[in-house]
């Protein structure tokens, strides 16, 4: 559910996630046979905050990991499939209740919102559509983009805003431990 949160991935994104689709050098997660609005599958290239990178850092596959191994398999080595189990016992262990593993999604897209992060931006992270599918260029148009942001240096604004989102969550966590003092004057106590 960490990982979820961290990418705002889709849950059989995470499911279907090999070692192989994670470029650790490059901070990229490669998903395949991403689902479009239209059904068709596309991937999508999106980078890792250094918190995901991290949390995948410290899973038992990593150090032995097999590029056709899934990165979170069930006891089995096959696919992780009782989500429905697994969202029961977080929602117990955090007495919290009556949520989705897709409102991980919208509480990160909402929480980026409030960071003030661009809407293009989430749609990008969310893999909603390709922005330039309407403008008629060519759908080469990303990759050139990506080599042009390595060229110049430019920081993925993608990665920027995981960044954020990370950091986000790491705050509210805290903030949850240490009894929610958030340190704020206006805050009710």
């Amino acid at each position: 559910m960490r990982f979820l949160l961290l990418t705002l991935a889709r849950r059989e994104e995470v499911a279907n996630a090999r070692w192989g689709d994670i470029d650790f050098t490059n901070g990229v997660w490669v998903k395949h046979d991403v689902k479009d609005t239209t059904g068709k599958g596309r991937s999508q290239r999106l980078p890792l905050s250094n918190a995901a990178l991290d949390f995948l850092r410290y899973l038992p596959g990593y150090l032995n990991r097999d590029g056709n191994a899934l990165v979170f398999p069930n006891r089995d080595g096959g696919k992780l499939d009782n989500w429905n189990r697994i969202a029961e016992q977080i929602q117990k262990g955090s007495n919290t209740r009556d949520w989705t593993r897709h409102d991980l999604r919208r509480t990160g897209a909402t929480l980026l919102e409030e960071l003030q992060v661009p809407v293009q931006t989430i749609e990008a992270i969310l893999d909603h559509s390709n922005r330039f599918a309407n403008a008629g260029v060519s759908g080469s148009a990303v990759h050139y983009m990506v080599a042009t942001r390595i060229l110049n240096k430019v920081e993925d604004p993608k990665l920027v805003a995981l960044n954020k989102l990370s950091a986000a969550l790491d705050h509210i966590v805290a903030d949850a431990k240490s009894g929610g003092d958030t340190g704020r004057t206006d805050a009710p106590h």
